[in-house]
């Protein structure tokens, strides 16, 4: 069965493009829209798995975090993966974005093999989430992953630092480098996908993953604060889960 994609973009050209890179994987069904009254209408005849979604519409500049907003009311943010695709490519308005609840965020111009590839994972999440009868220990796992990711992009879009340059200066992490100088971080890579998180995560590493990214942010700028309280209660949501 083909996951359905929502497509919400007023420009018919980047619509367009969108919906021809999808149809040509031959893997999805594609539904387009070109405002957010449209999109809510769609969800509630035809619940998709992933929605790629512009911030800015023609009379609205936050059309793409309203209809966020709207799935998070609805309770059902958890059953669609949204993808922001925007023009706006400041580390404020990416990181308000995933505080909102986008799993993921694009910059225009997009590359479409990207935007594929980010897609197919978040298609990938969303089938993970819909596992039936979860545990209280893959809820856990969940989180950690969940967590892990967030407290790694907000460091990187903060610092303009890499994941590599994480590791490296929260001394948490290994460096691997191979024969030909190559350096990779294989083990917290595996903390950033359910798929490949150890049996027994290492929860010490996590809390301090978290806690390093808080002490790198500034703590008194406003757009940051949604991120930052996500990660605070994270970090406590993890230690309770594991105090237990």
């Amino acid at each position: 069965m083909k996951h359905q994609i929502l497509v919400l973009e007023d420009d018919p050209d980047i619509r367009r493009g969108i919906v021809i890179e999808l149809n040509n994987t031959q893997r999805y069904d594609v539904i387009q829209t070109e405002c957010l009254g449209d999109a809510l209408l769609s969800i509630q005849q035809n619940l998709p798995s992933v929605a790629i979604v512009d911030i800015m519409m023609s009379g609205d500049d936050n059309a793409g975090l309203t209809f966020i907003k709207t799935l998070q009311e609805k309770n059902l943010l958890h059953k669609i993966a949204v993808i922001i695709l925007s023009a706006k490519n400041s580390a404020d308005d990416i990181l308000n974005a995933l505080a909102q609840g986008a799993i993921d965020y694009l910059t225009k111009p997009y590359d479409p093999e990207i935007l594929i590839n980010r897609v197919q994972r978040a298609t990938t999440l969303i089938s993970q989430k819909n596992v039936e009868n979860k545990t209280p220990e893959l809820k856990s796992r969940k989180n950690i992953v969940e967590s892990m990711t967030l407290a790694l992009s907000y460091w990187e879009l903060t610092t303009g630092r890499s994941k590599l340059h994480f590791a490296d200066e929260s001394k948490l992490w290994s460096i691997y480098v191979d024969k030909k100088g190559t350096c990779s971080t294989k083990t917290l890579d595996k903390y950033l996908q359910l798929s490949t998180l150890p049996k027994k995560p290492k929860i010490n590493n996590v809390q301090r993953s978290i806690q390093f990214a808080l002490d790198h942010c500034d703590e008194h700028k406003s757009s940051h604060e949604n991120v930052r309280k996500k990660l605070i209660t994270a970090h406590a949501d993890i230690q309770s889960n594991n105090t237990h």
